[in-house]
């Protein structure tokens, strides 16, 4: 897999509803992607309506093809009133070219992909004392 640089042509932050994140699983699914979640209701279970950031982080490609695109999405959970959740998802490249990328500046990209690392490794709220 090659790390995807803000650079890329095909580098992307976009943000989409549940529907299209459902429509991403249900082809998931269908292709045996990698990295998604054991069924649609198993998603639906975890992912509330409301926007979903996305942001490419790995090209998967094989005999010279991507056979997907592995993201960072941030989504709003399921039943728990304002929290978010962060997971890694490999979204089928017909899919991702469909994607309109939130358009940033350089410095942006760098702080918004910083910002998808730290979700993903866990942000913590903390009483300041």
């Amino acid at each position: 897999m090659a790390f995807i640089a803000p650079t890329d042509p095909d580098f992307r932050i976009a943000s989409v509803d549940r529907a299209t994140l459902e429509r991403f699983q249900r082809v998931a699914e269908a292709r045996s992607l990698a990295t998604r979640w054991s069924s649609v209701e198993a998603m639906l279970s975890q992912v509330a309506d409301g926007r979903i950031l996305l942001h490419s982080l790995l090209r998967e490609e094989r005999g010279g093809q991507v056979r997907a695109y592995r993201c960072i999405i941030v989504f709003p959970l399921a039943g728990q009133m304002g929290r978010s959740g962060a997971t890694t998802f490999d979204v089928d490249p017909e899919e991702y070219s469909s994607l309109r990328g939130i358009q940033l500046s350089a410095e942006g990209c760098t702080l918004a992909v910083k910002l998808f690392a730290m979700a993903l490794d866990g942000i913590e709220s903390v009483a300041k004392a």
